[in-house]
């Protein structure tokens, strides 16, 4: 693995850690304000969390179709923090939209544009022939 591959290595983990930590951080305090949990509600976003990490773990394995389908979720995640941030409510409750987009904005940015990815990606796909 050359350097530039390591650094898309480097840089996917670090925003693959950062999305798992939005997924637990929205599955908490989804839950938290209520005075009950909704076993409904709280199965599907465990779902939503396994699947965060299935598509994660495909990602890590060279798999294409995994990351088509990442950057997809991510743009639409952008799209609807963007929707929300013009709701309106207290500027508080922003400052999570806000690290969410910028999160899923540097995701979508290193499956997309990013030459490190790129480089890691190949990596993985050649190795894995």
């Amino acid at each position: 693995m050359n350097e530039l591959a390591r650094q898309g290595r480097s840089q996917t983990i670090a925003i693959s850690i950062s999305i798992i930590l939005i997924s637990m951080f929205v599955i908490a305090f989804y839950h938290i304000p209520q005075d009950s949990i909704n076993p409904k509600k709280f199965f599907q976003q465990i779902v939503r969390f396994v699947l965060t990490l299935a598509l994660l773990y495909f990602l890590f394995q060279g798999k294409n179709w995994a990351r088509i389908t990442l950057l997809v979720l991510f743009l639409l995640a952008i799209l609807s923090g963007l929707i929300l941030l013009f709701i309106p409510f207290p500027v508080a409750g922003k400052i999570p939209i806000l690290v969410m987009i910028i999160i899923y904005g540097l995701g979508a940015y290193n499956l997309y544009f990013s030459k490190s990815f790129k480089a890691y990606f190949t990596y993985l796909n050649s190795k894995n022939r």
